[in-house]
């Protein structure tokens, strides 16, 4: 369920919520596309008004996956609206971010944050989480547990001014694809210029609004792309 509960998170986040862009536009994400070795998966997103209401991804050499999102009060509601079974996770929001998911098979993953409200932990059904270091107002470390894997973050100057959390997309956790002043916390302040693996390039438009992502390995694996066009 937690390859279903990543799909859902990116729909939720990356289109749900208005953007901060540089030229003090909101952006509305769209599309995106991921190129890795000629692979592309691309998600494409439909809106009811400044909102998200359906998300469509398309991963290579796969049939596509239709998701529909609406809320219960101040919960969310996802389903997937093209597996036979219809499978659904509810999303309980308190104090303004997600406190938890629950599937159909009630599997439930937990978030907590720090004072600041910045994502401190995911705890997954079977026991694995995500953990999470911050320092002045960036994510510095996600160390996976039991695997006991960590990927460091190191910065620029350059602010993070777009609507998207990049860190989270960077480092392929979907699951935890956080925006600003969404349901995940706040995002980090600045673009990372490496991690672990990786260094990054990006390319703005006219209004500073992102629109690549170059990732470029440090040692050996694919060049990744990343490319993200704006509801007009």
């Amino acid at each position: 369920m937690k390859n279903f509960i990543s799909l859902i998170i990116v729909a939720v986040l990356l289109a749900s919520c208005g953007g901060g862009g540089g030229g003090g536009k909101k952006t509305y994400v769209r599309s995106l596309s991921i190129v890795e070795n000629g692979d592309v998966t691309n998600y494409y997103f439909t809106y009811n008004g400044n909102e998200i209401s359906a998300v469509s991804i398309n991963y290579p050499n796969e049939l596509p996956i239709e998701l529909r999102i609406t809320k219960s009060g101040s919960n969310i509601n996802i389903t997937d609206v093209s597996s036979q079974n219809g499978d659904h996770v509810q999303y309980v929001v308190q104090q303004n971010y997600i406190r938890k998911s629950i599937s159909d098979e009630t599997d439930q993953t937990n978030y907590n944050y720090t004072n600041l409200n910045e994502l401190l932990q995911i705890v997954y059904p079977d026991g694995g989480q995500d953990n999470f270091t911050w320092v002045d107002g960036n994510i510095k470390s996600i160390r996976t547990d039991p695997e006991n894997t960590t990927v460091t973050y190191q910065y620029g100057a350059k602010i993070n001014n777009t609507n998207l959390e990049i860190n989270m997309i960077l480092a392929g956790h979907f699951d935890i694809g956080l925006f600003k002043d969404t349901y995940f916390g706040v995002s980090t302040k600045n673009l990372p210029t490496s991690n672990s693996n990786y260094n990054y390039t990006y390319n703005f438009d006219d209004h500073k609004n992102l629109m690549g992502i170059t990732a470029t390995p440090k040692q050996g694996g694919n060049t990744i792309t990343y490319s993200i066009i704006y509801r007009d």
